[in-house]
């Protein structure tokens, strides 16, 4: 059987069906709404399916983007700690504006570690790492910052209601700063 399909109007549709002995029988429109009863429902399940995807695709941008703000922040925290320890390092082993020149290796260290940390506390940071490569020991200060950030979307999807931020900056003595 082939079908063709015969538009008279708005409110009267007929469908045509061949048989093959030529005859042609008419197919109501009650019967098409009722198949098309049938199939009722399906839009419910599309609806809940893109839905879950909406949903997935709103929070995966909110929550990027609210990860990416909270980085940058970081990376500003953790660039002025290791700036503010390269800044004692400076005045400790160069001779700043209130000390001497010194040779002494260790109290500048300190000063710049103590510098760094006070610094992070300003911005909530309790425990910064802060580093010196024994390499170039008295010379570059590297300050790790990091702190969980509650997620608004993603958990509904998975199980993570947390997500860990991090950023990491170096500091370097430089003469004559």
């Amino acid at each position: 059987m082939s079908k063709s399909t015969n538009r008279v109007g708005h409110e009267q549709a007929i469908q045509l069906l061949d048989t093959d002995d030529g005859c042609r029988q008419e197919i109501s429109m009650k019967r098409f709404e009722r198949l098309a009863r049938e199939e009722r429902g399906q839009i419910i399940v599309w609806f809940a399916l893109m839905l879950v995807v909406l949903v997935g695709f709103a929070g995966l941008v909110i929550d990027g983007t609210y990860y990416f703000k909270q980085r940058q922040e970081l990376q500003a925290i953790a660039d002025g700690a290791a700036l503010a320890g390269a800044m004692q390092l400076n005045y400790g082993m160069l001779g700043g504006p209130t000390n001497s020149f010194k040779l002494e290796w260790f109290p500048p260290l300190k000063k710049a570690k103590d510098a760094a940390r006070e610094y992070c506390a300003l911005y909530d940071i309790d425990d910064p790492e802060i580093t010196m490569p024994f390499e170039a020991l008295g010379e570059v200060l590297t300050v790790k910052v990091s702190r969980e950030i509650d997620t608004f979307f993603i958990h509904i999807l998975t199980s993570k209601r947390k997500v860990l931020v991090s950023a990491e900056a170096q500091g370097l003595l430089v003469a004559g700063y």
